[in-house]
């Protein structure tokens, strides 16, 4: 792989990371605009105007670095030679990447909003309420919390079926054609 290459997949994988945190900005916003009072207008809007604003930028980013990740790689590194390769496997590194965005995601964004759903739905059963009486946000919230567990979660133990998904094995054509072992090669020997 050329150091452009690699930095055009760090583009992509950082691309699934602002799609996912995306996701996140359009949940709550939902979850806003459904529990919010429309008779009056409050710091809510603004509130949740910020939050739109916020998740469109990086929905907007994301399909801007899924769909332009060399440009991104050529603008930030000068051209060099195709044969300035560096000496990285680059299925493994690909591997490797998934797993880290995937403790990425899980760390900064799925860890803390499960604990904070975790937490708030421990004080309603300690208070003896019931998970129902919270409200719609906050259980969109942790709705939102498990996806992005999920998909974290799925980052990590998928990373090898995501690599062969990303960059097919060249001989992947060839699998299908029948191997000749040493046993059956004709001998050269009359």
């Amino acid at each position: 792989m050329t150091p452009q290459q690699i930095v055009g997949l760090a583009a992509r994988l950082l691309a699934v990371w602002l799609a996912l945190t995306s996701l996140s900005y359009f949940i709550f916003a939902i979850s806003m605009a459904v529990t919010q009072d429309s008779r009056s207008v409050s710091g809510q809007d603004i509130f949740l105007a910020r939050h739109l604003v916020m998740a469109v930028l990086h929905l907007g980013g994301a399909l801007a670095l899924w769909f332009f990740p060399m440009t991104i790689a050529h603008k930030l590194i000068p051209r060099t030679k195709f044969q300035d390769t560096l000496r990285l496997p680059a299925r493994q590194a690909v591997a490797a990447a998934c797993v880290i965005l995937g403790l990425v995601v899980i760390v900064l964004n799925a860890l803390p909003s499960v604990s904070s759903y975790l937490a708030l739905a421990a004080f309603y059963i300690a208070h003896g309420e019931q998970l129902s009486t919270m409200t719609a946000s906050q259980h969109t919230n942790g709705l939102a919390a498990l996806i992005q567990l999920a998909a974290g979660l799925f980052l990590i133990v998928k990373a090898h079926t995501l690599t062969a998904r990303f960059m097919p094995s060249p001989d992947a054509d060839d699998a299908s054609a029948p191997v000749e072992t040493p046993q059956d090669a004709p001998s050269a020997a009359p």
